[in-house]
């Protein structure tokens, strides 16, 4: 009789073993979007982390998640597949064309934790539940914070570290004065951005203290207790980086504020995560911290049986469905675009005075362009001709970033005062008409006529603009008509062409109109370089 039971009880840990692994490939399915987006954005980065401290806590978790008993499958099971079918085909249709969404990445991290925790319940109760809930939340750090989270925590966060940053410098008599997130010196400036003012590590630190917390077993004060330490060491290694970077460019420039700026960022969160896991280890116990736990303290609760490995193996294929299914809708719309007709600037590398102006890094850092090129030369009339080309391809960048970089706005940054505006005819190459709008600049007392475009690869037409932000209904219907066209990516390209010495607007754009036509611009396929010599 105890063989038997041996036995039986063989059985049902195999099975148990099993429907957690069908789970697990389930979740992993459903976090692919998670994936994409900690590859898209610098500042999620650390997200890649997670899959291994999750793992490594499931693992230390690996005796209570197969110690249960049988028990029965009722009807909500099944409801909820059909629940997560739906909202999980809405969120990865939404995040095929806005992969770093913050709403529905949070809300597909909701129901990626959900769907565990019913598991869990289904296969050993609210205890098995308990087990996994803190391994599995734990993903939601990954996430990029919502904009109202973001404004009201990191942009002040920001401009704290700034005013600190400055009445330290000014008290050792480095001149200096803070304007919003930008430190004045008396040579640059230096700018407190995202990854020197805070998000980065900030979600890193927290990310850290919630494993060791979880790792450690702490009572729920310690936990956050070590959360707060964990958000101030990130915000005083912050205030030290922000003020080494601006030493370092008061001292050297430019040329050693880069050459710092990634080292002092590692050593604050290498800082953070000393004091962090060291207090973690102090208050947990070092056991806690490095050796899996094999008690089975959540042994006593009900097991997975034939029927929820049938709930499990349904729930993997729908999620396997959906993900094809997505990757289908989107990738038939990259198919019909391999004809598409295109153009590219062919640059007068040959004509007097031709010079290319370089991008430095921290404009590079500014306009996150997959493709840049500017320069500048004397055209046949003797006077002067420049030129930029910006090509944005990858992520969601191309969606916002062209606006903030057109002749209203950089010309003026650069001393340019805005005479007029006006409109012309399409410029035709080849197959396409490229509707270019003309502006009129004055500086110094000289006239210059500017020329640009804002054009959709994908469309082959000029770059619509998204609506303004008029309720979440408005902003969503605007992004499932991006999804119903299949736009899962999009490429906006910029090229602006300053005429310099033209008479008047018409003798301008007679000058461009004959400059374009003549080769600067010629028509390409998908997939050509956009920006060559001629």
């Amino acid at each position: 009789m105890n063989g038997a039971a041996e036995l039986q009880r063989e059985k049902e840990g195999g099975t148990a073993v099993v429907f957690f692994g069908i789970v697990i490939a389930a979740l992993a399915l459903l976090g692919l979007p998670f994936t994409t987006a900690w590859n898209s954005s610098p500042d999620l980065g650390h997200g890649w982390a997670l899959p291994w401290l999750i793992g490594w806590l499931l693992w230390e978790r690996r005796a209570a998640l197969v110690a249960v008993r049988p028990g029965p499958l009722r009807w909500p099971a099944w409801a909820g597949l059909a629940g997560l079918a739906v909202m999980v085909l809405v969120l990865r249709l939404l995040l095929g064309a806005y992969p770093l969404l913050p709403t529905a990445l949070w809300t597909l991290g909701f129901v990626f934790v959900g769907f565990a925790l019913a598991a869990a319940v289904l296969a050993g109760g609210f205890r098995a539940m308990s087990a996994l809930a803190m391994p599995v939340v734990l993903i939601l750090a990954g996430l990029p914070w919502p904009s109202v989270v973001e404004n009201a925590v990191v942009f002040p966060l920001r401009e704290m570290l700034a005013v600190v940053t400055v009445e330290v410098l000014n008290a050792f008599d480095v001149p200096s004065l803070a304007n919003g997130t930008v430190i004045q010196l008396p040579g640059g400036t230096v700018g407190v951005d995202e990854a020197c003012g805070g998000m980065r590590s900030l979600q890193a630190s927290i990310m850290i203290a919630l494993f060791v917390g979880e790792a450690a077993w702490l009572h729920w004060r310690r936990r956050l207790a070590l959360l707060g330490l964990a958000v101030a060491t990130a915000v005083m290694g912050n205030l030290f980086r922000v003020g080494l970077l601006t030493c370092a460019a008061h001292t050297g420039g430019e040329t050693r504020l880069h050459a710092w700026h990634d080292p002092a960022g590692y050593l604050a969160l290498i800082c953070t995560l000393l004091v962090v896991g060291g207090l973690g280890w102090r208050w947990g116990g070092k056991a806690a911290l490095l050796e899996p736990s094999s008690s089975g303290k959540w042994s006593q609760s009900p097991r997975a049986g034939k029927g929820k490995l049938a709930w499990a193996v349904t729930a993997l294929v729908i999620v396997a469905l959906i993900e094809l299914f997505v990757r289908h809708w989107y990738g038939a719309k990259k198919e019909t675009l391999a004809d598409q007709p295109e153009w590219r600037v062919a640059w007068p590398v040959h004509a007097d005075g031709f010079h290319e102006d370089l991008l430095g890094k921290t404009g590079q850092e500014l306009l996150r362009a997959d493709e840049y090129a500017a320069a500048s030369w004397k055209a046949q009339d003797g006077n002067a001709r420049s030129a930029y080309f910006i090509e944005w391809r990858t992520g969601q960048k191309a969606r916002f970033l062209p606006l903030l970089h057109n002749p209203e706005i950089c010309l003026s940054m650069m001393g340019s005062k805005l005479l007029g505006r006006f409109d012309m005819p399409p410029v035709r190459i080849g197959r396409l008409e490229l509707p270019f709008a003309g502006y009129e600049f004055s500086r110094e007392g000289q006239v210059s006529h500017v020329f640009s475009i804002l054009w959709d690869m994908d469309e082959a037409r000029a770059f619509v603009p998204p609506p303004a932000i008029d309720g979440w209904m408005t902003v969503f219907r605007a992004r499932w008509v991006d999804v119903m066209a299949r736009r899962a990516r999009v490429r906006v390209e910029v090229c602006t062409y300053q005429v310099i010495g033209a008479t008047s607007r018409e003798d301008a754009e007679a000058k461009f109109r004959r400059e374009m036509e003549g080769g600067f611009l010629v028509e390409t396929v998908a997939g050509a370089p956009k920006s060559t010599g001629r």
